[in-house]
């Protein structure tokens, strides 16, 4: 088995020549500098006043029975002393929403 065996002539491949790159140097390029122009600083503007929207007394209670009765939806059971206190909880809340022009 051994003589069996064929002989396999190995093939040779040339290598193919590659071509180096040539190394091209930049021109050295001269750097400028911009000056910025100053940039002016704003003055403190006036601060507008707030408008003061009127509110009628109509929408004021409108306003502060919306707002107890929320109070007392989250408050849990009811009592007359409790809707009292929610009523004069919501007056006070709403008159400082008014004073201070969030509404």
């Amino acid at each position: 088995m051994a003589q069996d065996k064929k002989k396999v002539a190995k093939k040779t491949v040339a290598k193919k020549k590659v071509a180096g790159k040539k190394l091209v140097k930049k021109k050295a390029v001269k750097k400028t500098t911009v000056k910025k122009k100053a940039v002016k600083k704003k003055t403190a503007s006036k601060k507008t006043p707030k408008v003061q929207v009127a509110v009628s007394p109509e929408e004021r209670h409108r306003m502060i029975a919306e707002c107890a009765y929320y109070r007392a939806i989250n408050a849990g059971p009811r009592s007359p002393e409790a809707d009292r206190g929610h009523w004069l909880d919501a007056e006070v809340e709403i008159d400082a929403l008014i004073r201070s022009g969030s509404v």
